[in-house]
């Protein structure tokens, strides 16, 4: 049986199914119905010279350098995870041009293999290097590589 993706709304999600996370979603992603990362594979970087603190990264491929080359300067640096944030306001923020916003359910990302790593936990809500405090950003990863299952997404909002 093949999922659908979720049809465009202007409802506000429900609370009554748990915590949310929210997307404002890329060109590519409203294109292909499905959320799609810039980078293919697990959520592991190791340290570059040429961006991101190299004091503060650790020696060896690690999702803690992928989260500081992910959220560094807000460059956009191509990596496996995917910018989310529970505040749908940050969202909207993000969602100007496009104006469509993905609503992703935290429960049951994990049983689709779906990896969470909260930025202001991974390094800390004091980091230099954090880009955009208020946006508490979890970043979400599947390390299959590719597309997210469509199953990630519950709604999408036009805003």
């Amino acid at each position: 049986m093949n999922a659908q993706p979720p049809v465009a709304t202007s409802e506000a999600p429900s609370e009554q199914r748990g915590p949310v996370l929210y997307r404002a979603l890329r060109e590519v992603e409203i294109e292909q119905g499905q959320l799609v990362p810039k980078g293919q594979g697990p959520f592991l970087d190791e340290p570059r010279f040429d961006y991101a603190r190299f004091d503060d990264a650790t020696f060896g491929p690690s999702s803690r350098t992928a989260t500081l080359h992910h959220q560094w300067q807000q460059r956009g640096l191509p990596t496996s995870g995917i910018s989310t944030t529970p505040h749908l306001e940050r969202a909207k923020f993000y969602a100007q041009r496009l104006r469509r916003v993905a609503v992703i359910p935290v429960k049951g990302l994990a049983d689709l293999g779906i990896q969470m790593f909260r930025v202001n936990e991974v390094l800390g809500a004091e980091h230099p290097d954090l880009a955009v405090p208020e946006d508490d950003e979890h970043i979400l990863a599947y390390p299959a590589g590719g597309p997210f299952p469509i199953q990630v997404v519950a709604n999408i909002l036009d805003i």
